[in-house]
């Protein structure tokens, strides 16, 4: 399911919807009010336009370079969404005056969601490569 870009984009659109409606839904009764909930919406929002982009960068540009610079550029993508991830959590602490531990804690939970899934759709993305690749090589092998 998640082995091409496209499935893997709209599997990210529902993830981010589903987990948005989940927020709305029983927010208030599990957190009760203890966490900003227009900040974990933008993180869900935040979450799922990265993993978009991403996604879309590393299968543009990892066909126009080489393997090595192709493994920089997800270390860069990876990099990045750190970055982004302590960068808004930073602004998010000195700007809004709620508890800050329980919105840490499913911004947390949040962002290993993305990962298991940006996971799971690049151990497939390799897999798929490399039976791609292994099947060039008998092919050629097979014509000489």
């Amino acid at each position: 399911m998640l082995s091409t870009k496209n499935s893997y984009i709209l599997y990210i659109v529902v993830l981010g919807a589903v987990l948005t409606i989940l927020l709305l839904a029983y927010g208030n009764v599990i957190f009760n009010e203890l966490i900003s909930f227009q900040g974990i919406g933008v993180a869900i929002m935040m979450f799922t336009f990265y993993e978009i982009v991403s996604v879309w960068l590393i299968e543009t540009k990892s066909k126009q370079v080489t393997p090595r610079k192709s493994v920089n550029l997800l270390m860069g993508v990876k990099v990045g969404k750190i970055l982004l991830t302590l960068l808004f959590i930073a602004v998010y602490m000195f700007t809004v005056k709620v508890e800050q531990q329980p919105f840490v804690m499913v911004f947390i939970i949040i962002y290993l969601i993305y990962l298991f899934s940006n996971t799971i759709y690049l151990t497939r993305r390799e897999k798929k490569l490399k039976e791609n690749h292994t099947n060039k090589s008998i092919i050629v092998e097979n014509e000489s």
